[in-house]
């Protein structure tokens, strides 16, 4: 048996062979190996004799090194950055060098190299930039416990890092022992439990996890602060400085920790998964919102490109309509100037009446080929392009003929019975022309309602609406002939209970040729040639002047309601701004007209872009007058005014609805329909309560007889009458007054109290007290604005025989030739870019101004502030505003820069007393008058505050009579009988004044 010896004690010593003779096969015995369990046993290491360890690091066994070439090369500006240990020569031991190995250390290195010796000795020492200051600030640090604690924490020497992956496969237990024994050095208790092996026990290994989970560090990081605290001016700079030390050195202690670092890892992965599972919904987001906004990119483009060939082919139409129109009037003056190649009256009319059909038929490439030709032959193109037009006639009209013809035929081998339908004669075209009057464009079932038993024939809705002014009735009469005017002039004959009745006689119908020439004699004889109807009458061969007349009226009445139908106004699910806000009543009227229809009616739409218009150019201090022109119907469908207003309490607050109005507002709603109208009578409580959420008195007109357009013109004669009333009243300035009008009129203020409501009424003269820059108005909170327009005088409305002044017409009123004070005050502000202050009641004050609208167009506007004195609070009491003393007041204290200067040009000739006594209470008393007239009493008693701290921080150095100034200016400001804008303070007497 043999047993490994080693030199020194450790704590396990194991058996490792084991030899045994035995005798093998009957032979001699032979020396075998038996291998057996290794038995480990535990020894208790003796403990180190502390007193030998000690006599180890006395300071005569300290070896000092002497590194001249290191010490020469630091800065002692960059001491902080030098190893202290290096220069005292110990940097072999480190941190365990006792303090007296420090102090011996520093007194070697002061004989040595203390600049005197080295003086002594020849050597060129230079005073401020010597490296003893190095030896000096090493041992500052070092033989100072709080100070060499603070740098060995940070020793540059010491191994911050930790075991890599690799390194750990190799020797766990021996590399995490190193790491774990080096870190041992800061912890706050003595006794550290080692890792141990494999071999160790439960108890030992929860001793180690538990005292390393709880790790106490004394290790602090003060040394490397960047800020030094000691460099601090005053007290709150230096706590500043110091919490942002302590924020770093807490950073710094938690991300070197071993306890923190090796927690670091558990965290780092479940940040890990927690940030790729993030990622991945984040990707799985972005490509869902990637994937939508592609189908919302394609459908707009998509929409765009819809609305690209709409427009192109609108375009198109538009630019072949003027081409057509073009050719047509190429071909009539062609024609015209040359008698339209006739030799007499009858054929001057048969020609007419050709170049007004060719001009109807042809198409533009036609009508192209005939003005080239007529251009280069002349009267035999004209002649030729007559004749094959007329044969063209033909060939239709016998189309026709032949399709009726076997249409009728095979109804008489279908049918024993034969139904005639009747044509149209005058007495149906009447009922017709009544019923379409009737009933207009918009009503409920128009079409059924107008096909009753009373109208007793039925046409296509599309004949009855192809009525056009240059051919007035087409298709009433395309279906006439020359063949069956006989069947037309005769009566038919009506069937009843088998009995035959004579018809009565008729006047007979006009035919297609008949009204061709009717249309042309209305171009060629206008309103203002004599004797005109008897000229048009010989136009029209067996027509006499009286049907010429009636034919008229009665087409007159067909093409008002077509115009009629075509006037009617929709919403759809966009609106489109027509006209910007103006005052040019024509344009409005214009723009009306151009009102095309488009695909579905939603109100909430039209009144978002309503909000948008008005806050665009108004913002929301100006009250509007809404209307809102309808017919009757609030939409079908999701877009609808119901379905709108069901879903207010479930929408989001970024989709509001737009009402109320963010502004003071008035809707009326004015439906162009019968107030019998069924759609009316569903959508009234709908608009009502569209009325009762604007929160304004607002109202719903409609008529109880629409049938013409004289009616729809009383409903807003109605509402203009209502609510348009205009306010009158007079602008004055001293001896200068102007009639004015307020546009839109202003409404009563209620004043809202704690125990009471106070209504106040705009008073019919406003007053100029005062002018006051812009700028130092700023943007005061204001009740409403108005514009202010200039009214004529009482005697041109008497002469013009009109009770209202027409505002908006610029010729009516002659302004540039009646003086105005208007005018004078609007020029006078923009120029000087001030406004005016005026009164528009009891204690109710506004300002007047110029104001550019979007079109730069300058007007003149008035504010209206709220009721009380103090509504503009930079501005103090509006009751105690007077002419300023100095420039430096006119800015009203607006900014606080122009604050602080004031009371800083005041301080800076208080500390140069007695020599700027004069001017010290020069400026003190324009300052103080200032305040006194707005009001601004406050700032006294801050000023007399801010001079008894002068007077308690003045320097040593500082004339006595600096004190008693400021002490005196303190007590006068402070008395309230002194409040008297007229009193003046004096410089107080004293021995050092009179001397």
């Amino acid at each position: 048996m043999g047993e490994a010896k080693i030199k020194n004690p450790c704590k396990i010593i194991a058996v490792r062979y084991r030899f045994v003779y035995e005798n093998v096969g009957g032979g001699e015995p032979q020396l075998q190996f038996q291998s057996h369990p290794l038995i480990k046993l535990k020894v208790d290491q003796k403990p180190e004799d502390k007193s030998s360890k000690e006599c180890e690091l006395l300071p005569e066994n300290v070896v000092y090194e002497d590194d001249v070439e290191y010490l020469r090369s630091l800065d002692p500006k960059e001491w902080k950055s030098q190893d202290h240990y290096k220069v005292l020569g110990i940097q072999h031991l480190r941190f365990k060098a006792t303090e007296d190995i420090i102090k011996t250390a520093y007194r070697k290195k002061v004989l040595k190299h203390h600049p005197d010796k080295r003086k002594a000795l020849g050597e060129e020492v230079k005073a401020d930039d010597d490296y003893f200051t190095c030896i000096t600030m090493a041992y500052e640090t070092l033989g100072t416990p709080i100070r060499r604690k603070a740098y060995d924490s940070v020793d540059p020497e010491f191994d911050n890092a930790l075991p890599s992956g690799s390194e750990l496969k190799k020797d766990f237990y021996e590399v995490f022992s190193y790491y774990f024994n080096l870190n041992s050095r800061w912890s706050e208790k003595s006794k550290v439990p080692s890792l141990g092996d494999s071999e160790s026990s439960r108890e030992e290994v929860e001793r180690f996890y538990s005292f390393w989970y709880d790790f106490k560090s004394w290790r602090e990081y003060s040394y490397e602060d960047e800020e030094d605290k000691d460099k601090c001016q005053d007290r709150d700079e230096r706590r500043y400085v110091d919490k942002l030390n302590k924020a770093e050195r807490l950073r710094k202690k938690e991300g070197r920790n071993v306890k923190t670092k090796f927690k670091q890892d558990d965290k780092e992965k479940k940040l890990a998964a927690k940030r790729a599972k993030q990622s991945a919904a984040q990707a799985r987001k972005e490509e869902e919102e990637r994937l939508l906004k592609e189908a919302q990119l394609a459908k707009e483009q998509a929409e765009a490109a819809e609305r690209a060939r709409i427009e192109a082919k609108r375009q198109e139409r538009e630019i072949q309509k003027k081409a057509i129109k073009k050719e047509r009037k190429t071909l009539r003056d062609v024609c015209k100037s040359k008698n339209y190649f006739a030799d007499n009256s009858e054929e001057n009319l048969i020609h007419m009446t050709a170049v007004e059909s060719m001009c109807e038929k042809l198409s533009l490439n036609d009508l192209e080929e005939l003005n080239r030709n007529i251009k280069n032959n002349g009267k035999s193109a004209f002649l030729k392009a007559v004749m094959e037009n007329q044969q063209r006639e033909e060939k239709e009209r016998q189309a026709v003929l032949n399709s009726a013809k076997q249409k009728n035929n095979s109804e008489n081998k279908n049918n024993t019975v034969i139904m005639a339908a009747p044509e149209w004669n005058e007495d149906n075209i009447q009922l017709l022309v009544k019923a379409v009057n009737l009933f207009p464009a918009g009503t409920n079932q128009r079409w059924e309602q107008t096909n009753k038993p009373s109208i007793t024939l039925k046409r296509i809705k599309k004949n009855v609406l192809n009525v056009d002014e240059t051919g007035i009735s087409k298709k009433v009469d395309g279906d006439l002939s020359e063949n069956n005017i006989a069947t037309q002039t005769t009566a038919s004959k009506k069937v009843v209970n088998g009995d035959v009745k004579a018809p009565t006689k008729v006047e007979a119908p006009w035919t297609t040729t008949e009204q061709q020439l009717l249309e042309q004699a209305l171009k060629t004889y206008p309103a203002s040639t004599p004797e005109r109807w008897d000229r048009i009458s010989e136009c029209i061969p067996n027509r006499t002047k009286k049907e010429c007349i009636k034919r008229y009226k009665e087409l007159v009445e067909t093409v008002k309601a077509k115009k009629a139908a075509q006037a009617a106004m929709a919403f759809s699910s966009l609106y489109e701004e027509k006209c910007p806000f103006t005052r040019d009543y024509n344009l409005i009227k214009t723009e009306l007209k151009n009102i095309d229809d488009y695909d579905k009616t939603c109100i909430e739409t039209a009144l978002h872009g309503v909000n948008q218009m008005v806050l665009g150019e108004w913002g929301n201090n100006t009250a509007c007058q809404i209307i809102l022109i309808t017919d009757g119907s609030t939409g079908v469908g999701p877009m609808s005014l119901k379905e709108s207003l069901g879903t207010l309490n479930q929408r989001s607050s970024k989709i509001q609805f737009p009402i109320p109005f963010p502004f003071s507002a008035k809707l009326h709603i004015v439906c162009l329909t019968s107030a019998n109208d069924p759609n009316f009578i569903k959508s009234k409580p709908l608009y009502q309560r569209l009325i009762d959420l604007s929160g304004n008195d607002g109202s719903i007109l409609v008529s109880d007889n629409l049938q013409n357009e004289s009616s729809i013109t009383n409903l807003f004669l109605k509402l203009a009458e209502d609510m348009y009333t205009l306010f009158r009243g007079t602008l004055k300035c001293g001896n200068l007054e102007s009639k004015i009008i307020l546009s839109p009129a202003p409404v009563p203020y209620t004043k809202i109290m704690d125990f009471e409501c106070q209504t106040y009424h705009l008073s019919d003269l406003i007053e100029v007290c005062g002018f006051i820059s812009v700028s130092d108005v700023g943007s005061p909170m204001a009740v409403s604005r108005h514009l202010i327009l200039p009214a004529s005088s009482p005697s041109k409305q008497e002469s013009g025989g009109k009770t209202e002044v027409d505002v908006t017409d610029d010729d009516t009123v002659e302004e540039g030739k009646t003086p105005s004070y208007c005018v004078l005050l609007h020029g006078a502000l923009k120029v000087e870019n001030m406004a005016a202050l005026v009164t528009l009641g009891e204690n109710w004050f506004g300002f007047v101004y110029s104001w550019a609208d979007s079109k730069k167009k300058s007007n003149l506007m008035l504010t209206i502030l709220t009721p009380g004195s103090d509504a503009v609070p930079w501005l103090g009491d509006l009751n105690n505003l007077g002419a300023a003393d100095s420039v430096s007041y006119r800015s009203m204290w607006i900014r606080q820069a122009g604050l602080q200067s004031d009371i800083q040009k005041i301080l800076r000739h208080a500390r140069k007393l007695p020599e700027k006594t004069q001017q010290f209470y020069k400026e003190l008393n324009r300052l103080r008058k200032a305040a006194i007239s707005l009001g601004f009493l406050d700032l006294l008693n801050g000023l007399a505050y801010i001079f008894e701290q002068e007077c308690m921080q003045l320097p040593g150095s500082a004339h006595p009579d600096c004190a008693l100034q400021l002490q005196n200016a303190a007590e006068q400001l402070r008395k309230t009988q002194n409040h008297d804008i007229k009193y003046v303070i004096m410089p107080l007497q004293t021995n050092y004044t009179s001397s």
